[in-house]
């Protein structure tokens, strides 16, 4: 499983507009990776986008896999909905 703790948006980059498979079933695309200002104790705080047409999921924690990152469990919380689909945001800070 990835560490969460240690984790840096770089790893992310790569990952731009591929899928992570959901554990409760279909996929979500990460759509957008943004390096934050913080005051927090992590080097780098950044947010993760993730699009997708049509899923429901209500905020809360997943498991997402991708197929270089491994298995991670990431606290997703539904955002304002555009042209791409529904809209997903996880906070790293």
């Amino acid at each position: 499983m990835l560490d969460l703790q240690s984790v840096a948006p770089e790893q992310f980059d790569a990952a731009l507009n591929t899928a992570f498979n959901v554990s409760t079933g279909g996929s979500i695309q990460l759509i957008e990776v943004v390096r934050l200002k913080s005051p927090s104790p992590r080097p780098q705080a950044f947010s993760l986008t993730f699009s997708h047409p049509s899923a429901h999921l209500p905020q809360g924690i997943y498991e997402l896999e991708h197929e270089s990152l491994g298995k991670m469990a990431i606290f997703l919380t539904p955002i304002q909905p555009d042209k791409r689909g529904r809209l997903f945001e996880a906070v790293f800070n």
